[in-house]
Order: C-alpha cells, then structure tokens, then sequence
C-alpha cells in the first residue's frame, strides 16, 4: 500500500514539473516570436523612411498592422549632418514591453 502511495505521489511531482517545464518553453516561444515580428517590422519601418523623398526629422508612432503580436511602436529620425539621418526604431508588444530596437545611419538618396 505504502508503495502504490510513494508511486502516485512521485508521478504527481514528475506531472508538475513537466508541466512547469511545458509553461515555460511556451513562454519562451511566444516572447522569441515577438522578436522576430519586431525585427520584421523594423526593418519595414527602416526601409519606408529610407525611401522617402526628403528623409523629414522628427518622431511619430505607428501600429505594425502586419504583425499580430505587435503594439504601438516609435521611430525617431535625427539629421546628424546634410544629407546624413540617424534612425532609432523602438517596436513594442501589444502590452507596451520593448521587444526590439535599432539604430542606424542612412543616407539620403
């Protein structure tokens, strides 16, 4: 009897803690997707103002509407000398948490 009870409560702890390990793993995937559709959207972002004719300093937010794990996102566009930009984009999850951020020099065409 005394077996049967030791058995059932080892398998318990083993359950839970593969569950724990489950959790965490899922955790981890949704975070690493984040990332990397923040990484995509900067570099979205990054191209859009680099195409555009003039490069305008300034700042702004936008919404990657591509992405369905992004939130509010911002840009900021600095004229370091003529025809010379720096570029920091900030891309945030849907709950406001940074998950990616750049920074770059661009030219003007």
């Amino acid at each position: 009897m005394l077996d049967v009870v030791v058995a059932l409560a080892l398998a318990s702890i083993l359950l839970m803690l593969v569950s724990s390990q489950i959790s965490a793993v899922m955790y981890m995937s949704k975070r690493e997707d984040a990332r990397v559709q923040g990484m995509m959207a900067a570099r979205i972002k990054m191209e859009e103002i680099r195409s555009s004719t003039p490069i305008t300093p300034g700042q702004g937010w936008w919404v990657p509407e591509e992405f369905d794990t992004l939130g509010e996102s911002s840009y900021l566009v600095e004229q370091v000398s003529p025809g010379l930009f720096r570029v920091v984009i900030t891309v945030r999850d849907r709950q406001g948490a940074e998950v990616y951020s750049t920074e770059s020099m661009v030219r003007q065409k």
